[in-house]
This record gives C-alpha cells, sequence and structure tokens, in this order.
C-alpha cells in the first residue's frame, strides 16, 4: 500500500529569513572564537629566542663601552646591532628599515622553523655564510644551529652595507669574539675574507682595507686571500669540507648578501627569501657557494628581503622596542575552532532539511504565515 504523506509545496520568506540570520550568527561564531595553535617545536624556538635576547643585551653594553651612546633614531631598540650609515669599511647601500626590522630576539625561532623545514637532526653540519650587513641575522643563525643542535661551519665577509656591523671597532668579528668569551655562543668563524666587491674589499680606500685587515687579525681568525670570486669560492668549499670531516654538510645558510655567497646581484634575486629545496635552474647556472650546495641537492636557506620574511613569520617592521622572546606567528597562530565550526555546520544542516525538505517547518510556522501569500497550504502528494 502506498504512503501518503504532506508536504510544502513553498517555503516562506520568513523561513528564508531564520535560515539566512542562522547562517549569519554561526560564521560570526566561527571567526570570533577562533583557538590559538602552538607552532612544531615551539620550546625549542622559545629557549631559542631567549638566548639571542641575552646576547643582544650583552653586545648592546659591549658597544657602548667601545663606541659610545647607541644612537636611539637609528637604533630605537638599543640593540647595539645596528652601525651607521657611512664608514671605511661600508661596501655598499643598505636600507635601515631592513637592518631594524632585523633585530628582533624571535628571528632565532625563525631560523629554528628552517632548519626543521630542511628536516635537518640534531648532530647535523651545516655550511654557513655570512656578511657584516646584517649582524643580527648573524646572530639569530648561530644561536638556532646551536639550540637546535646542529654544529655550523662559518665564513665571513666582514666588510657591510650601511647600517649594519660597519663600525671598524665594531665588526661582526668582533661581536663574535664578545659573545665567544661571554660564553653566549660556541661557534667561531674558520675564516674571513674581505667582502665588499668580488669578496676583496674593491671599492675601499686603502684605509678601509687596512681596518677590515686589522679587524681580521685582532681576533683571530684565517683570512681567505682569493684572486677572484671563484677562487673564493673555491677556498670556502675546501674550508667547509676539512672542517666538516667525514660528516656530510647537510645545508647551507647564507646572511646578507655577500658576493661569492649570493653569486652577484643576479643570483641574489634568483634565489626566494627563506628556504630553498628546488632552486631553478636560472638560479643554479649563476656560480655561487649557494649554487655549489644546491647542485648537490643541499638545501639552501637565503635570509635576504627582511621585511617579507618578517611578515610572512609575523614579525613587527621596523620595532621601536625590543620585542618580547615568544612574539609572532612563528610560535602560535590562529586556526578555527574545528569542533565548534562542526557544530555549527551540522546545525544549519539540519535547519535545512527541516525547513526546505520537511514539513515540520511549514507546520511551525504555518499560523503565523497563513496570511503570507507566499506560504501556500500543504499539498497532498503520493
Amino acid at each position: 500500500m502506498k504512503k501518503i504523506y504532506w508536504r510544502p509545496s513553498g517555503v516562506s520568506r520568513s523561513m528564508l529569513l531564520m535560515l539566512a540570520l542562522f547562517s549569519l550568527g554561526g560564521m560570526t561564531i566561527v571567526e570570533v572564537f577562533k583557538t590559538t595553535i602552538e607552532q612544531k617545536m615551539y620550546k625549542e624556538k622559545l629557549k631559542a629566542a631567549r638566548r639571542m635576547k641575552q646576547a643582544i643585551k650583552h653586545l648592546a653594553e659591549k658597544r657602548e663601552k667601545i663606541i659610545g651612546t647607541i644612537d636611539q633614531d637609528s637604533d630605537p631598540a638599543r640593540s647595539g646591532l645596528i652601525g651607521t650609515l657611512m664608514t671605511n669599511i661600508t661596501s655598499t647601500s643598505g636600507h635601515l628599515g631592513a637592518k631594524q626590522t632585523s633585530v628582533n630576539p624571535n628571528w632565532a625561532a625563525v631560523m629554528v622553523e628552517h632548519f626543521r623545514r630542511a628536516k635537518l637532526q640534531a648532530g647535523d653540519t651545516i655550511a654557513v655564510g655570512f656578511s657584516g650587513s646584517f649582524p643580527a641575522l648573524n646572530l639569530a643563525t648561530i644561536i638556532a644551529a646551536e639550540s637546535y643542535g646542529l654544529k655550523p661551519l662559518v665564513t665571513t665577509g666582514v666588510t657591510s652595507s650601511m647600517w649594519g656591523a660597519n663600525l671598524p671597532e665594531f665588526t661582526w668579528l668582533d661581536m663574535e669574539r664578545h659573545l665567544l668569551e661571554a660564553r653566549l655562543i660556541n661557534t667561531k668563524s674558520l675564516a674571513a675574507s674581505l667582502g665588499g666587491q668580488g669578496d676583496r674589499g674593491r671599492g675601499l680606500s686603502k684605509k678601509g682595507l687596512q681596518l677590515v685587515k686589522s679587524a681580521i687579525m685582532r681576533n683571530g681568525i684565517q683570512r681567505i686571500e682569493a684572486q677572484s670570486p671563484q677562487d673564493s669560492m673555491d677556498q670556502r668549499m675546501e674550508i667547509y669540507r676539512n672542517a666538516a670531516g667525514d660528516a656530510d654538510i647537510k645545508a647551507y645558510v647564507n646572511v646578507g648578501g655577500n658576493t661569492v655567497s649570493v653569486g652577484s646581484i643576479l643570483g641574489k634575486k634568483l634565489y626566494k627569501e627563506g628556504l630553498n629545496l628546488r632552486p631553478s635552474a636560472t638560479a643554479l647556472s649563476v656560480d655561487s657557494m649557494m649554487s655549489r650546495f644546491a647542485r648537490e641537492g643541499i638545501p639552501v636557506i637565503h635570509m635576504i628581503r627582511v621585511k617579507k620574511l618578517a611578515e610572512k613569520y609575523g614579525l613587527p617592521l621596523e620595532p621601536k622596542q625590543l620585542s618580547k622572546p615568544g612574539e609572532g606567528r612563528i610560535f602560535v597562530k590562529e586556526e578555527y575552532n574545528l569542533p565548534l565550526t562542526l557544530a555549527v555546520l551540522v546545525a544549519l544542516c539540519s535547519l535545512l532539511y527541516i525547513f526546505m525538505k520537511s514539513d515540520l517547518g511549514f507546520r511551525i510556522f504555518y499560523s503565523a504565515e497563513i496570511k503570507d501569500e507566499s506560504a501556500q497550504p500543504p499539498s497532498q502528494m503520493v
């Protein structure tokens, strides 16, 4: 025997309005009541950021003793890691805002994230190329590598762009030495070059060249004396391989724009900021330290275009004070509350069924909608 049932032949405006209001209300609830999720390796990132803050404080004190009062206009965070516009060891132009953005202890957490995404393990050996242009990022790299349990092998180009470590009495090598003496880091540069054009200090005055050579000598660092950029690369590769011994080098980190590290302005642009796992063929065609490692399938971490990286990881641009460890999306991120979102979705689907597919909604609203032309009495369906 066929069953006979009743269902509405149309849906009233009141029903549609109610469904629309519920949908908007549900969407608002889901957007407002998000949950915060700790990012992977949260504890390790926080530990690295705290170590970096301690190191920054120590360098600021040393800077004031050696150079004098820190200029708060150029270095509002009073970090001691911002140089000045021009000195005898300034190699190229630089952007003050980028240097200010780099002064943040949470960059150490960003480096930990890069190491994690490169699938590095504690005990791995990495090669690192520094210039003097971003001393704060140099520090972040060392602190993060040591906190992660890596063995960083470092070579340095001493000269710096504007606003970097371009004070002749307080180069990156000097900062490194002060941190080693205070036992705030354990990593010392294996060798250093003059840096600048051709990695041989071209463009510097005779006085500038002598100041750079003096910085290398007083810090007890082996000097790279190359006849060409390619010769400098060859020497660096040999230094890395000898220091690594039987261990494989598992990643290469470039900080700043040292000529041999990035392979000229073109090479610098062809690699994206941050982690590079599969560089383009065009990037690999430019001879550089990055390309030499990348051709072997080794991950390259390119610490350049600082403001873009800061925006990606939720770090402030040009902060006016030193950020607290633990701030930024690199530590926590907002996500939708999945149980709440699912509950709202189930409720909305249930209401849609009740008021659009069954006659229950019509029965609820029938008495109120009897005068509504759009509401029609139920029709018999077989």
